[in-house]
Parts: C-alpha cells; structure tokens; sequence
C-alpha cells in the first residue's frame, strides 16, 4: 500500500505540471532525524469510505491535507498548503472489500496551482517551497481492502 501511495503522490507530482521547487541540502545529522511509520492502508480506506458514504468528491484542499498526513508519516512534512482551481472529470478512486466494490468517488483530475509553503524532513530546518501549476491527471485508482 505504502507503494500505490507513493505512485499516486509522484503522479500527482508528475503528471503534466509545471513545477517549481527551492529545497536545501541536509546535513547527516537532519537526515539521522527522519522516520516514520503509519497504519496508511487503513488511514485511505476510512477517508474513502466516508466519501463514498456521504456520496462527496474528495476534494483538491482535502487531497492535499490527506497526502500532507501521509507524507508526516515518512518523516516528511508539508506546511503552508494552499491550492486553487480545482476541476473535476477524469479521475475516480473505488473501494474493493471482500471482491466487491463498495463504492467509487471522484478526485481532482485538474488542480491550477498548488503551493507548499515549506518542506520538511524530520525535525530538521524547512528544505524551501514547492509551487506546482497546471497538475492534471487522469485515470481508475482502485484500493483492494484484505
């Protein structure tokens, strides 16, 4: 699981964006400081559940707090996250339990702007901002529950 997050981050990061990124390097000791551990598989299956429950998208603000969270646990932290002009219309997410579909929302498939205001790893100084502008993506994320 801890791989389809990633995947779905670095798309995210990825897919049809400019972006822009002012990080500084770490010193050993920073980086003897970063580490993480989290239950995330059952962190995105309660977030979709509830989505799906209550019949709402997720949207661009909740995705980026939600991958901000998951982030945190690798040991990196995103703050100061502001996005804006967020359409829908070419990305969905379904939920597999038992063999069966729970149910399907939709994210974001295009986020205009996305601004991290620091980047963080561990406890360590802030490594800069990320800008990300004209992020689109498309496609089926499925998340299979065991």
């Amino acid at each position: 699981m801890k791989k389809a997050v990633l995947l779905l981050s670095a798309l995210f990061v990825f897919a049809g964006t400019t972006a822009q990124a002012k990080l500084q390097e770490m010193n050993d000791s920073e980086l003897a400081s970063v580490y993480g551990a989290s239950n995330i598989a059952a962190y995105l299956v309660k977030v979709l559940e509830q989505k799906i429950n209550s019949g709402q998208n997720i949207s661009a603000e909740e995705l980026m707090s939600d991958l901000a969270l998951i982030s945190k646990a690798f040991g990196v932290s995103f703050e100061n996250i502001r996005v804006s002009g967020a359409t829908y219309g070419g990305l969905s997410v379904s939920l597999i339990k038992d063999g069966h579909i729970i149910g399907t929302t939709q994210l974001p498939s295009h986020i205009e702007h996305v601004y991290i205001g620091s980047v963080r790893a561990g406890n360590g100084p802030s490594m800069g901002a990320l800008e990300i502008q004209g992020l689109n993506v498309t496609g089926q994320i499925t998340v299979t529950v065991h």
